[in-house]
Protein backbone atom coordinates (compact mmCIF):
# COMPACT_ATOMS: atom_id res chain seq x y z
CA UNK A 1 0.00 0.00 0.00
CA UNK A 2 1.28 3.50 -0.98
CA UNK A 3 1.91 5.20 2.08
CA UNK A 4 1.76 9.19 1.91
CA UNK A 5 1.33 9.65 5.51
CA UNK A 6 4.60 12.25 5.42
CA UNK A 7 3.26 14.83 2.87
CA UNK A 8 2.42 17.78 5.11
CA UNK A 9 0.57 19.14 1.76
CA UNK A 10 -2.06 16.95 1.83
CA UNK A 11 -2.44 17.07 5.42
CA UNK A 12 -6.01 18.89 4.45
CA UNK A 13 -7.49 15.88 2.60
CA UNK A 14 -6.45 13.23 5.71
CA UNK A 15 -8.70 15.60 7.72
CA UNK A 16 -11.56 15.17 5.78
CA UNK A 17 -10.93 11.31 5.24
CA UNK A 18 -10.64 11.26 8.80
CA UNK A 19 -13.84 13.12 9.47
CA UNK A 20 -15.76 10.85 6.95
CA UNK A 21 -14.35 7.40 8.85
CA UNK A 22 -15.46 8.85 12.34
CA UNK A 23 -18.60 10.16 10.90
CA UNK A 24 -19.35 6.75 9.05
CA UNK A 25 -17.05 4.25 10.40
CA UNK A 26 -18.52 1.47 8.11
CA UNK A 27 -17.13 3.13 5.20
CA UNK A 28 -13.96 3.00 3.69
CA UNK A 29 -13.03 6.11 1.57
CA UNK A 30 -11.70 5.56 -1.92
CA UNK A 31 -10.18 8.79 -3.85
CA UNK A 32 -10.84 8.27 -6.92
CA UNK A 33 -11.09 10.56 -11.25
CA UNK A 34 -8.48 13.09 -11.65
CA UNK A 35 -8.27 13.99 -7.88
CA UNK A 36 -6.82 10.58 -7.30
CA UNK A 37 -4.65 10.66 -10.07
CA UNK A 38 -3.12 14.00 -9.37
CA UNK A 39 -2.54 12.94 -5.70
CA UNK A 40 -0.31 9.82 -7.05
CA UNK A 41 1.42 11.71 -10.23
CA UNK A 42 2.47 14.93 -7.85
CA UNK A 43 2.83 13.39 -4.13
CA UNK A 44 4.00 9.69 -5.13
CA UNK A 45 6.01 10.59 -8.63
CA UNK A 46 6.95 13.89 -8.09
CA UNK A 47 5.62 14.65 -11.93
CA UNK A 48 3.36 17.91 -12.11
CA UNK A 49 0.31 17.13 -13.36
CA UNK A 50 -0.99 19.89 -15.74
CA UNK A 51 -3.56 19.75 -19.09
CA UNK A 52 -3.05 19.50 -22.65
CA UNK A 53 -3.95 22.19 -25.16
Amino acid sequence: MLDLSHKAELNRLAEVVADIRAAVPEVEPLLVGAMARDVLLQHAHGIQPGRLG
